[in-house]
C-alpha cells in the first residue's frame, strides 16, 4: 500500500506539472506554511487524503466481494480488483477470464472501470495508457 500511495503522490506531482507549470509559486507556498508552522498540517492532510483514497478503494473492493453484482461471483470480483490493483499471482486476464468461463474482454473492461474509477496508474496486467490509446485508434480505422 505504502508504494501504491507513493505512486499516487508521484503521478498526481506529474498531472499537476503538466497542467500547471511551476513557476516558483510551490516553493514560496512551502516556505510560508513553514514560516506559519502549518508545514505538519499539510503534510497530515495530505497523508489523509492518499488514506482516504485507499479507504475508497477497499470499500468498493470489499463491496464487490461481500455482494457480487447479478452472474458474477465472490471470488471473480476478488480476482478483478486484484488485477486493477497488481496483486500478483493471478496469471493474467486470460486466466481470471478461463477459470470463471467469462470473455477476456469483459474481466479486462471490468478491471479498466476500477482503475479509471480511483485514478489508479495501469497494474502489471494492463497495457499502458499509451499502448491501449493506439489500440483503440488502429481499431476505429476502416480496413479494406
Amino acid at each position: 500500500m505504502r508504494k501504491f500511495a507513493e505512486d499516487l503522490d508521484r503521478r498526481l506531482a506529474e498531472e499537476r506539472a503538466a497542467v500547471e507549470p511551476d513557476r516558483g509559486e510551490d516553493a514560496e507556498i512551502e516556505r510560508l506554511l513553514r514560516e506559519a508552522g502549518l508545514e505538519r498540517y499539510l503534510e497530515k492532510h495530505q497523508r489523509e487524503c492518499r488514506e482516504g483514497v485507499l479507504l475508497e478503494v477497499l470499500r468498493v473492493a470489499l463491496a464487490n466481494v461481500v455482494s457480487p453484482p447479478p452472474r458474477s461471483s465472490a471470488l471473480l470480483e476478488a480476482e478483478i480488483v486484484g488485477l486493477a490493483i497488481g496483486f500478483p499471482g493471478l496469471g493474467g486476464m486470460g486466466a481470471v477470464a478461463k477459470r470463471h468461463g467469462i470473455g477476456t474482454a469483459a474481466v479486462s473492461r471490468r478491471a479498466k472501470a476500477i482503475q479509471e474509477r480511483f485514478g489508479l496508474p495501469p497494474s502489471i496486467y494492463m497495457k499502458s495508457d499509451a499502448a491501449s490509446e493506439n489500440y483503440r485508434k488502429s481499431n476505429r480505422r476502416k480496413r479494406k
